[in-house]
């Protein structure tokens, strides 16, 4: 091994030269990089949310007000429409019992003959 590259083992790192140190510090810049780079596109789109987060939901919730809007107004409509038609029911009902009672009042009682009953024996 050259003096610039480090094995990486215990011992070698006890007895480090500079030189050594500043090879395992380019190593790790190395591997830090490329992570670094994607912690930076990760923290944009973070940033995207952040910024657009208002406005999706303030749109979700517009389409939510809007659906329970539309429901609502056919909730009323038909609504509106049954009451209309117990209405009618009832009038047609009340005619109907009127008429009915006006017929009974009309009608003469039955006459029956009387019951007789036999005499009781003695």
């Amino acid at each position: 091994m050259s003096a610039g590259q480090s094995s990486g083992s215990p011992e070698n790192s006890r007895s480090a030269n500079p030189s050594d140190i500043s090879d395992r510090s380019s190593q790790a810049r190395l591997v830090l990089e490329p992570i670094t780079k994607d912690i930076g596109a990760i923290r944009d789109d973070i940033k995207e949310i952040n910024n657009n987060r208002h406005d999706d939901v303030v749109k979700i919730l517009i389409m939510f007000g809007g659906g329970f809007l539309i429901l609502a107004a056919m909730v009323l409509t038909i609504y509106s429409k049954l009451d209309d038609k117990i209405a009618t029911i009832n009038d047609r009902t009340i005619k109907v019992d009127t008429k009915l009672e006006e017929l009974i009042k009309r009608i003469p009682p039955s006459i029956t003959a009387p019951v007789t009953t036999p005499p009781a024996r003695r």
